[in-house]
């Protein structure tokens, strides 16, 4: 099966543009990407980044990030033919938020993402009236400082939400991030993982340990019936590149 994926495109000058292309195999690389959304609204800053889709029937609803680094925004972009063209709301839907993931649980959308202003991983629920975002209290994964060599001991972000059956046949929601340990020495970044029966309450494994690791940050997941797919970013030849993982459905 073709496997979609949609990605930041930065040129020498350093504009970034979103991209569509898709896998026909793991064995092959992707097709070369096209353009699907540049950045032409004011508020943008002549910069859009970071998608992540969520398929409801025959649409897709983008989340994208855009604008400068130290002041980021969430944007919102729908497509009808298969993430080959979008439509944007003429506004943003959230303000000081970065590195969004959309997911649909107990029939509402919900953004995770950092916050500029404050530490962990949000949750807050898109008002689909309004097209406005409405932050949790608190974050809903935070650094462990507190636990010994934790991988996400001294900051957690870059997440990526699903919901997933599990083995059981259950309904899941889980949040794939990175983290980074209190360690200096140990700089980059690994993967881990938090699961939630409710949506609210997550946990994370006991063994406090990443299920990919570093270098790996900015994991998005495509979740299948057998196993599942981990596009994440790795470092080949001193340069970002995306690196693919695979699992079996023991991950949920």
């Amino acid at each position: 099966d073709e496997i979609g994926i949609w990605l930041t495109l930065t040129d020498r000058e350093g504009v970034t543009r979103i991209g569509h292309s898709e896998f026909h195999n793991l064995a092959e690389p992707p097709a070369p990407p096209i353009v699907v959304l540049s950045a032409t609204e004011a508020w943008e800053g002549g910069l859009v980044r970071r998608p992540d889709l969520l398929a409801r029937g025959d649409e897709l609803v983008m989340i994208y990030e855009a604008g400068p680094a130290d002041a980021p925004v969430l944007g919102l972009a729908r497509s009808t033919d298969g993430g080959h063209a979008f439509t944007r709301h003429p506004q943003p839907i959230a303000t000081a938020a970065s590195h969004a993931s959309v997911v649909e649980w107990q029939g509402a959308i919900w953004i995770f993402a950092e916050r500029t202003d404050q530490p962990g991983i949000w949750r807050g629920q898109l008002d689909e009236a309004r097209l406005a975002v409405s932050w949790d209290a608190a974050p809903v994964i935070s650094a462990r400082p507190f636990v010994p060599d934790a991988f996400d001991g001294g900051w957690v972000g870059e997440p990526c939400a699903r919901r997933v059956d599990s083995s059981t046949g259950s309904e899941r929601l889980m949040v794939w991030f990175a983290g980074k340990t209190i360690d200096p020495e140990r700089a980059d970044p690994s993967v881990g993982v938090a699961v939630s029966e409710d949506g609210r309450e997550f946990l994370r494994s006991p063994e406090d340990a990443a299920m990919l690791s570093a270098p790996a940050r900015a994991p998005a997941v495509v979740v299948r019936d057998t196993a599942s797919m981990m596009l994440f970013t790795d470092v080949y030849r001193g340069v970002d590149a995306i690196g693919v993982a695979s699992h079996g459905d023991d991950w949920f």
